[in-house]
């Protein structure tokens, strides 16, 4: 018995109920749908109006519920549907004689590989697959080549399958040898899938397959290698049937992979954009080049959830990209920018406040290990892509180098430029000085140029005078525009304002 379910089960048989006429009933005095509701609140206390459950959560708990009492069994049983009751099939179950004691509930066929030792149980997966009628769902992590060519050579449909996960061994990416899955995959037909994600498995045509896949709603394309190579003109085609699909991932593994394929066929030729009407959340992770050509000929009237990495190139300046970019409507309810400097990245967040749509957000990742670069790099991202932000009020910048922020204060008066709505900065260790530098060499004829909305002023720093000392006559300077500056740190634990006038110069 699960000791989660366990717990929970515990809690439950010591559960007294009070009725309207202040009578106490214990829990089997409850009526069935009642008694189911609980059941499942017990068994999926986190997935609730999920349509898979990851990693096998809750699979096997059900079965704890059939063995407390006769009326438990006789419930449990005759509900497969409300309690979403599977039988979960790995390469460690005795998968013949477990399919022979249960009815013929729907399978989850699940095998994890993490080790270079020989997978065992294979025969149970193969016994597993066999039930092509029953099997819902399919999830195989860093299986070994030999199981994921025995499974990509099945030409059978599955019909019931709703969700498919395969991901190959990470030192497989980089092998030729890797097994394709053929056009003839899964029949070339899922009807039913609504969750299908491959990582570092080639699919190099899948255009059959996801024109039969209308009810698709989750698509996630990762460590695409040079076999399994999708182009955008391609990745638009099985899009363009997609009409369910709200979040889509694509993730290349080398960095020059779009750069051979673009010099081997010509550019895209422009034609009206296909429109992804319920796309929400877009993930990538690959080269610039790429990104434009696909999203120039897409529309994504509700996309909201941007989670972007960009390779490695010489300069940012993409009138394409800003395109893209400018297309995402709600945009302009973003009220948060998070910047950080990392030791092999720069990231840029822009986000809602907390709430129910604190989900929503735009996060680009430019990685360079250089801080000028970086610097130099995100200003060119901010200038040239990024529309006016009349909401973003608030913003963060953090800076987890261990040799410094930024060297050359152009660069992060560039950076500071573009957000002219910003109400409240926080400059952390290392940002404080760095920030307060650069804002130092501003004249008095240009004051007014960098941050002109500012009106307070957070150091999360532990020392943090030296920053108030360089940016004082900056502050002084803004109160002779008549756009006074409260600079708020800490002190003995507590938070402490200053106006202007109390600021020493």
């Amino acid at each position: 018995m699960s000791g989660n379910l366990q717990v929970r089960l515990q809690r439950l048989l010591s559960w007294e109920v009070t009725d309207q006429l202040c009578r106490k009933v214990s829990i089997d005095s409850l009526p069935n749908d009642v008694l189911l509701e609980i059941f499942y609140s017990c068994l999926y206390p986190h997935h609730r109006n999920s349509f898979n459950f990851a990693d096998g959560a809750g699979l096997d708990e059900w079965q704890t519920l059939v063995h407390v009492c006769q009326r438990w069994r006789y419930l449990t049983l005759a509900s497969p549907r409300s309690l979403n009751l599977r039988l979960q099939c790995t390469n460690k179950t005795a998968v013949r004689k477990m399919l022979g004691v249960w009815p013929e509930f729907p399978i989850v066929v699940s095998c994890h590989s993490s080790s270079s030792a020989p997978l065992p149980g294979v025969s149970n997966i193969d016994a597993a697959l066999k039930c092509v009628d029953r099997v819902c769902e399919i999830n195989f992590f860093g299986v070994p080549k030999p199981l994921l060519k025995r499974f990509g050579a099945m030409e059978v449909s599955f019909p019931a399958l709703t969700c498919l996960r395969l991901s190959s061994k990470s030192d497989d990416c980089d092998n030729q040898s890797l097994p394709n899955l053929p056009d003839s995959f899964l029949g070339g037909i899922a009807p039913r899938l609504r969750f299908f994600a491959l990582d570092g498995v080639p699919f190099p045509a899948p255009q059959k397959l996801l024109r039969s896949t209308t009810n698709l709603v989750t698509l996630r394309l990762e460590r695409i290698t040079y076999p399994g190579f999708i182009s955008p003109e391609d990745m638009v085609t099985c899009l363009s049937t997609l009409t369910k699909l709200e979040e889509l991932a694509l993730g290349f593994r080398f960095n020059r992979l779009y750069l051979f394929q673009t010099n081997q066929t010509p550019p895209p030729t422009p034609t009206a954009p296909t429109v992804i009407p319920a796309l929400t959340s877009f993930w990538f992770r690959g080269h610039l080049t790429y990104l434009e050509d696909l999203t120039s000929q897409i529309c994504h009237p509700l996309l909201d959830n941007v989670d972007i990495t960009l390779y490695r190139q010489p300069e940012f300046n993409s009138s394409r990209f800003r395109e893209f970019i400018r297309r995402i409507e709600t945009l302009e309810l973003l009220q948060r920018a998070d910047i950080l400097f990392h030791d092999e990245f720069v990231n840029i967040t822009l986000s809602r406040p907390e709430g129910p749509l604190r989900c929503k957000t735009l996060k680009f990742v430019l990685p360079y290990t250089s801080l000028d670069h970086q610097a130099m790099f995100l200003s060119q991202f901010c200038r040239f892509s990024l529309p006016p932000l009349p909401a973003l009020e608030h913003l963060y910048i953090q800076c987890s180098f261990s040799g410094g922020y930024y060297t050359r204060n152009t660069c992060s008066l560039d950076l500071l430029r573009p957000f002219a709505s910003v109400k409240d900065l926080h400059l952390f260790e290392i940002t404080g000085p760095r920030t307060a530098n650069a804002l130092a060499t501003l004249s008095q004829e240009s004051i007014m140029d960098v941050l002109p909305s500012l009106q307070n002023l957070f150091l999360l720093e532990s020392e943090p005078s030296e920053t108030i000392r360089i940016i004082a006559q900056f502050i002084f300077t803004r109160c002779l525009f008549g756009r006074s500056i409260s600079v708020h740190y800490r002190q003995g634990g507590n938070w402490v304002a200053k106006l202007l006038r109390e600021v020493d110069n």
